[in-house]
């Protein structure tokens, strides 16, 4: 076999293993895309179990005003309630666990 064919198998070696990574790659972003919509709808149920909550149960403990205040822009102000230092506290504790630095910089704080 000449230089010109060994090189031509090389070349169709690495074309199929870039596609089967590819491949790879894609079913990841599938399953992560999956993941990703489970975790907002998780979030979208959640707000509205909190929702029905502050309806039914306005004076409810949880709902109370602690004091602290949103600093985020377009909600700077606004009181934070105990379930909200709730959320916060979990949600940057959640974080940490996984090794994610400044929690409090992918919510609204």
């Amino acid at each position: 076999m000449d230089n010109k064919n060994l090189s031509i198998n090389n070349l169709s070696d690495t074309l199929n293993d870039v596609t089967t990574v590819l491949k790879e790659v894609r079913n990841k972003l599938a399953d992560l895309q999956k993941e990703l919509a489970v975790a907002r709808a998780d979030g979208v149920g959640r707000l509205a179990q909190v929702k029905a909550m502050e309806a039914q149960h306005p004076s409810s403990p949880h709902l109370a005003h602690t004091g602290q205040v949103f600093q985020s822009e377009g909600h700077s102000g606004l009181p934070k309630t105990e379930l909200r230092l709730l959320y916060e506290a979990k949600f940057d504790e959640y974080l940490l666990s996984e090794n994610i630095e400044n929690p409090a910089s992918f919510r609204l704080d």
